[in-house]
């Protein structure tokens, strides 16, 4: 099975996502992808935010993983250290493979809206929401 790191960032009371945009359908995810060779998947984390985001991050605990189309998701807590939101250089923006992948936008969407979007995996969402929103918790 291969391996995914996904970085959970909460930045002034807001998380920050990809927005998907794919022919019909919009949908968010969290920022991240595969390993690559001889990466620790704290290394991962914080190579893939960066790409995606353009932001640095550190990597705290494991939230939680999801098995998906033979790949086990890893889900951390990250930590915003510095960078601007959307400066992300990572081949989602630069190779001219993914231009039938539709768009990824680096996003900011507010803590109390996330139960209002579509947020795949809807099992790491619902931690989310535990985690983030009930317990009320702000960075």
């Amino acid at each position: 099975m291969k391996k995914s790191v996904r970085g959970i960032v909460i930045k002034d009371k807001n998380i920050l996502l990809i927005k998907r945009i794919k022919k019909e359908r919009t949908y968010y995810v969290i920022p991240g992808g595969g390993l690559e060779e001889n990466e620790t998947l704290e290394e991962g984390v914080i190579r893939e935010v960066k790409e995606e985001l353009g932001i640095t991050v550190s990597v705290g605990n494991l939230i939680g993983t999801d098995d998906f189309q033979n790949t086990r998701h890893y889900f951390f807590d990250c930590t915003y250290q510095s960078g601007i939101l959307g400066t992300g250089t990572g081949p989602e923006y630069t190779d001219p493979n993914y231009e039938g992948e539709g768009q990824y936008i680096p996003i900011a969407i507010p803590l109390a809206k996330l139960e209002e979007i579509e947020l795949i995996p809807s099992v790491i969402k619902n931690l989310i929401i535990d985690k983030y929103l009930n317990e009320k918790h702000s960075k």
